[in-house]
């Protein structure tokens, strides 16, 4: 991971992510870097999933057999 992934990472305002790389348009950044982040994205998923099932959520990672 480099420095401008971090950023992201690091949950830093998309603005203040547009001025420290220089992009003339903050749409720039978000489309560059604003997506980059799978990990959080498979995070928020997950925790999503957790209040929607409850205390079902187990059953997602229990292997069939």
């Amino acid at each position: 991971m480099n420095f401008r992934h971090s950023l992201v990472k690091l949950k830093c305002d998309p603005k203040m992510v547009q001025g420290t790389l220089c992009h003339e348009d903050v749409k720039t950044t978000m489309q560059l870097y604003a997506q980059s982040d799978q990990e959080s994205r498979l995070e928020a998923r997950g925790k999503f999933l957790a209040l929607l099932l409850g205390d079902k959520a187990h059953l997602l990672t229990e292997t069939i057999q």
